[in-house]
């Protein structure tokens, strides 16, 4: 009887669904993962190089180079020769100095020039490269267009204006890179191992990256602004 009372009292509860079964992201189904990456290094927007017998970019700049910063989304997926998928990013990078007075010589008046650079990058890593030099490194090679949105500004931050000409308007770009990172979740597995618990970060990766934004492409005549450079990153995967 006992048995027969406890059967009934166990098929009367409710069942908890939410309990039952997990949720699931949508992500998760896919087997995708993310990750987030910050970037920085030193810039120089290759404006002389449409010139043939001029540099009006040195005249003003010199030529020192200034940082450029970038953040990126990263969203991969594993697969047996490594993660493939796609990295978003923007940037920015800003320079002044003093302007150019009508006989060629500097001025005190300011001028500056800003990039907003945004990209969309076909994206592939591979752990692989560590196996040979005994180190967790991990090798990313990316290829895709850069949209730079630029400004060339006066002593105000207003857009400045050359003979009815506003200087601001963007540029379309190719962009490729390569980085290699070190992955330090794989230096201390009990830090890595709390990162994961606490946070949810599968892995950080500290590395630096080889970048090239190549010449204006398309059909309108548009301002060189892009560079061949290096940055720092770290990035962070979930």
């Amino acid at each position: 009887m006992k048995s027969l009372l406890w059967m009934s009292l166990l098929a009367a509860q409710p069942i908890d669904a939410t309990r039952a079964v997990p949720e699931t992201s949508p992500i998760a189904k896919l087997g995708m993962r993310l990750g987030v990456e910050f970037a920085v290094g030193p810039y120089r927007p290759d404006v002389d190089a449409e010139f043939s017998d001029a540099t009006p970019y040195a005249d003003i700049f010199g030529s020192s180079t200034a940082l450029m910063y970038r953040l990126r989304l990263h969203a991969f997926i594993p697969t047996a020769l490594g993660e493939v998928g796609v990295t978003a990013g923007v940037g920015w990078f800003t320079d002044s100095a003093n302007a150019l007075a009508a006989d060629g010589s500097l001025s005190a008046g300011e001028t500056g020039v800003r990039l907003i650079p945004v990209s969309l990058l076909l994206r592939w890593r591979t752990e692989a490269l560590g196996r040979w030099p005994g180190l967790p490194l991990a090798l990313t090679v990316a290829g895709g267009l850069n949209y730079t949105f630029w400004r060339i500004t006066k002593g105000d931050g207003g857009a400045a204006e050359f003979e009815g000409i506003q200087g601001d308007g963007g540029t379309l770009s190719a962009q490729v890179e390569g980085a290699v990172g070190l992955r330090l979740g794989q230096l201390d597995g009990p830090a890595a191992k709390r990162l994961k618990q606490e946070f949810g970060i599968d892995d950080t990766e500290l590395g630096v990256a080889v970048s090239y934004v190549s010449e204006p492409i398309g059909w309108w005549d548009a301002l060189h602004v892009g560079d061949f450079t290096w940055q720092a990153y770290l990035s962070v995967g979930f």
